[in-house]
């Protein structure tokens, strides 16, 4: 369970508009999973998926090279059952809502990437 969702947010959206990879990585599992449209349209991954901090890491570094100006601005925060959602404006100016789901030490095990239905049709 993740103690402080504010602090949480705060950290992880620190971390992204650094592009201090360590850092981003520092809020999941060895293990975790990450849906994402983006995976298929960038053609990384054909499913989508990805697991594992190993490949995200790989995948996640490729984006902050090839998207220098990368910034998130916060929208929303919504909770859930033991998962909660950020929504904000993301790369190329696109809607993105991810949705993540934490385990018992407040590391985020699995997160389901969604961005902008305009963005979505074009893929």
């Amino acid at each position: 369970m993740i103690n402080d969702i504010n602090l949480f947010v705060e950290s992880w959206l620190k971390a992204w508009n650094q592009h201090d990879l360590p850092e981003i990585m520092s809020h999941y599992t060895d293990d975790f999973e990450i849906h994402s449209p983006m995976l298929i349209k960038l053609g990384i991954a054909p499913t989508g998926k990805l697991q594992g901090k190993p490949l995200i890491a790989d995948y996640w570094q490729q984006a902050l090279i090839k998207f220098p100006d990368l910034h998130f601005t916060l929208q929303r925060v919504t909770l859930g059952v033991d998962c909660l959602a950020i929504g904000y404006q993301s790369v190329l100016n696109m809607p993105a809502t991810e949705i993540m789901f934490w385990d018992t030490s407040g590391k985020i095990t699995k997160v389901l990437a969604c961005y902008g239905k305009d963005w979505a049709e074009t893929r």
